[in-house]
Formats: structure tokens, sequence, C-alpha cells
């Protein structure tokens, strides 16, 4: 039987009282998992920090929790893989964020390129963005939730710190051909239509490593799922 959990962005401490409003938490809890008082529940953070709490009093706008006892800190992991992918149709990106979340990607960056999509409103896709990366979090059962950088220019993805840079490529290497970075790893994949031959030649000239991983072209969210996965798998 899977753990009842919720996201709470804040430090705990063994017998510290912990006290929530968030409607959507509190809408949870009341109504659609029918918590009762004496009911036991997981609280976690997002930076490695989770408590098990006994649900005290709740009502239509409130929870208490009592008896916090905390588990202890995991460290964050020691392999890092940033998955950069390009802006596309809002349901793709929203599989994106929860399957690469549950495979453990720690960083996202949203990128436009010349045959991607463009973002209208960045503020209001990061909260969405945030939130899918929260639940898939609490979900999966992570301790540590991803981070989501601002939407970049494809050029900027370029200029990325990562030790490993890897795109998908159709002409690309097959992943058993390519000794993984056990650290530090950036991923990349082209938008609907793929990336110009003009970016393909910017990411060789920018050290990229060419991964394929099919014979067939994959759509934009087979791609980010399948590349991420095997990465993951290698580190």
């Amino acid at each position: 039987m899977s753990k009842i959990r919720f996201f709470v962005p804040e430090d705990f401490k063994d017998g510290k009282d912990i006290f929530i409003t968030d409607k959507s938490l509190v809408h949870k809890a009341k109504n659609v998992l029918r918590l009762k008082p004496g009911d036991k529940v997981y609280i976690f953070n997002g930076n490695g920090g989770e408590c098990l709490a006994a649900l005290s009093e709740i009502s239509k706008k409130s929870i208490l929790f009592k008896d916090i006892k905390c588990l202890p800190v995991k460290p964050m992991p020691d392999s890092h893989l940033t998955l950069a992918f390009p802006v596309t149709m809002e349901t793709k990106i929203d599989f994106i964020l929860q399957k690469a979340t549950e495979l453990g990607i720690m960083r996202f960056v949203p990128f436009i390129s010349q045959r991607s999509r463009r973002i209208k409103d960045p503020g209001a896709k990061k909260a969405r963005w945030d939130k899918i990366i929260m639940e898939a979090s609490r979900q999966s059962g992570r301790r540590w939730c991803p981070e989501i950088d601002p939407c970049v220019a494809f050029d900027d993805v370029l200029l990325r710190p990562e030790q490993q840079k890897i795109v998908a490529a159709i002409d690309g290497r097959y992943p058993g051909d390519i000794k993984f970075n056990q650290t530090n790893s950036l991923f990349i994949f082209g938008p609907e239509g793929d990336f110009t031959d003009d970016e393909y030649e910017k990411l060789h000239a920018n050290g990229f490593i060419f991964m394929k991983l099919s014979e067939n072209i994959l759509r934009v969210e087979t791609a980010a799922f399948l590349g991420a996965g095997v990465i993951m798998l290698n580190i």
C-alpha cells in the first residue's frame, strides 16, 4: 500500500506542529482522502526532508499535524541529469515533466529553437510546471524536487556548464557506444520538425555527443522519456 504524502515547503523539527492552510491540500485531505484525527501521513519539503505526522485537527480551511517525527535527511543524488526540452504543446510538456521527474531528473531547462513554439506567458507556465513537478515528486516518493529554469533561447543551452552534453540525433551513436558521465550531464532533444542543420552544427561545435535512440523518428515526448531513461540507467 502506497503511503500518503503531502508537500510542505518548510523545514521540519521533531515535535514542532505543522499547520496547513493550502486550499488544495485541505480539500484533498478532507474530501478526497477523508482523513480523520489520528491518521498518519508523510510530509516532505522537496529538499531532502521528510517527516511522519499525525493529523490532529481538520476543518474546511486548515489542517493541524502533531507528533512530528523527522526521518533522516536524504542527501542530494550524486549523479545529476539536466533535461533541456523545446517548448511544445502544453499536454506534451506536462507529460515530459511528469515522467522525467519520476525517472530522477534534477533540473529542467525549457528552450525556444527555430522550429519550436513560442511561449506567451512564461510566469503562468512556470507556476503550472512547478505544480506538475511537485505532484510527480510526491507520487513517485522523491525527497528532492527537480528545479526548472526560466525559458531560454537555444543558443543559451549550448553554453550550459554540465560536464557531458548529449543530444538525441537519428545519425548519432547508440547508447552502448557512449561512456556516460557519472556526475553531471545534460540531455537535449529537438522540437517537432527537429533541429535545423544550423542548430545541429552548433551542437556539434559545442561538444555535444550525438545519441541515436531508435531507427525510427520519435515524437518529442517519446524522445524525452526514452533518452532520459537510457541516461539515468547508465549514470
